[in-house]
């Protein structure tokens, strides 16, 4: 074996830190980037962000084009306009970043190749990092997080990840990548950084809000909760305020198709639309889900990750609506427990590690898969039983080595 050879395998088979690298989830978010950009996309996909988007925001770009129309109101200093029309239901910050890109695209005359890949590695960037949170501190070697970029290049035609990115919702990203962050400043026991970056979720979009109660539970004691609490409510006030006081904000007169009969349409009777009401008791139903998850393993796993993987999926399986989009939320969170599992089998060889992350590949294979065509309560069995099962797989892989003591300096 050549002495470069050896080199890079001692470099693979090195263990890494404890908390991961934002430099290697750069370089890994330019990688997959740049593999997703020559693969044709679907022929009947909106234009992607270009140095046109800023002044013509049109159709053509598809939701895109309207969250560059509100985010250029933000901009421009007339945040009213925003949410003038109801159909922009996501957060301020989201727009900003919509019309923040397409301003640039416009300044440097971009192409939609330049558009998309830069678009790609800001969304992908976060989420490599953030699934790689909880493996980290397993320290396995370097081989483990190339391999899992491999395979995601290797994965990029048959999950149609290009696909899923050109849709420009990276708040599926961004979001869950805020509450693994979390989870893992949480444990820490950094209130006020778990509260602000739960802030974060909620300014990118209105359903952040569901992972509060469980990431503030998750807090080690009651008085970090009640301090959370407060920095999280400040904070998403101060953030909504100045559009919800604006006298134009119609976010909430939105009314939604259903297009799916879920659990919880049933409840309300099957409605003709889905109002906010239906909305607050899918919520109600979601939260309920991760709290007694993370009450089921909070003693032998790191509960608020696992909760939180829960609650996307919960989140999905109750919605009246389906986009393919909604497949990112549940790969970065399903993903890192894939991760976290593979890195405690490396570490320990134990048979129930390797049952855990069989149980996680399952579940992250059915991310891609197709509903079932069967009654809606037969449906929701499966999907509890399934979640269920992972659940008790998941107690079995812990939040770090037993020898391992939370590092307190913070995530890298």
């Amino acid at each position: 074996m050549s002495s470069r050879a050896l080199r890079a395998r001692a470099w693979l088979s090195a263990s890494v830190r404890e908390s991961p690298s934002w430099l290697w989830a750069l370089l890994a978010a330019v990688v997959v980037a740049a593999a997703s950009a020559v693969i044709p996309l679907e022929p009947d996909m909106a234009r992607q962000p270009d140095g046109d988007a800023w002044s013509d925001p049109s159709h053509l770009y598809g939701d895109y084009g309207l969250f560059v129309h509100a985010g250029r109101a933000i901009l421009s200093g007339h945040p009213g306009l925003a949410y003038s029309d109801p159909t922009v239901q996501t957060g301020p910050l989201a727009l900003v970043w919509a019309g923040g890109l397409a301003f640039l695209l416009h300044v440097l005359r971009a192409s939609t190749t330049v558009g998309f890949l830069v678009a790609a590695v800001v969304a992908l960037a976060p989420a490599l990092y953030a699934a790689s949170i909880w493996a980290a501190r397993h320290r396995p070697p370097r081989g483990l997080f190339v391999a899992a970029v491999g395979a995601a290049v290797l994965l990029l035609v048959p999950w149609q990840i290009p696909t899923l990115i050109a849709y420009q919702h990276p708040t599926y990203l961004w979001v869950p990548a805020l509450w693994l962050i979390a989870a893992g400043t949480g444990r820490r026991g950094r209130d006020v950084a778990t509260a602000l970056l739960l802030v974060a979720g909620c300014a990118l979009e209105t359903w952040a809000v569901l992972a509060v109660p469980v990431l503030l539970l998750a807090l080690p004691t009651w008085r970090g909760r009640v301090r959370g609490a407060v920095v999280w409510l400040a904070g998403t006030v101060l953030v909504w305020a100045p559009f919800a006081l604006s006298g134009t904000f119609r976010m909430l007169d939105m009314t939604w198709t259903g297009s799916i009969i879920s659990p919880v349409l049933l409840l309300w009777g099957s409605p003709a639309s889905v109002t906010w009401e239906v909305r607050a008791t899918q919520g109600a139903l979601i939260v309920v889900a991760s709290v007694l998850t993370w009450m089921v393993c909070r003693a032998v796993t790191d509960a608020a990750t696992v909760a939180v993987a829960v609650l996307v999926w919960t989140r999905v399986v109750t919605d009246t609506q389906w986009f393919p989009y909604y497949r990112l939320a549940l790969v970065v969170t399903t993903g890192a427990i894939v991760l976290a599992a593979a890195a405690e089998y490396r570490r320990t060889r134990n048979a129930r590690a390797l049952a855990a992350l069989g149980g996680a590949s399952v579940m992250l294979v059915l991310a891609q898969a197709e509903m079932l065509a069967i009654p809606v309560l037969l449906a929701t069995a499966l999907h509890v039983a399934v979640l269920a099962a992972l659940v008790v797989l998941v107690r079995d892989v812990p939040a770090s080595p037993p020898e391992t003591v939370p590092d307190r300096a913070g995530v890298s």
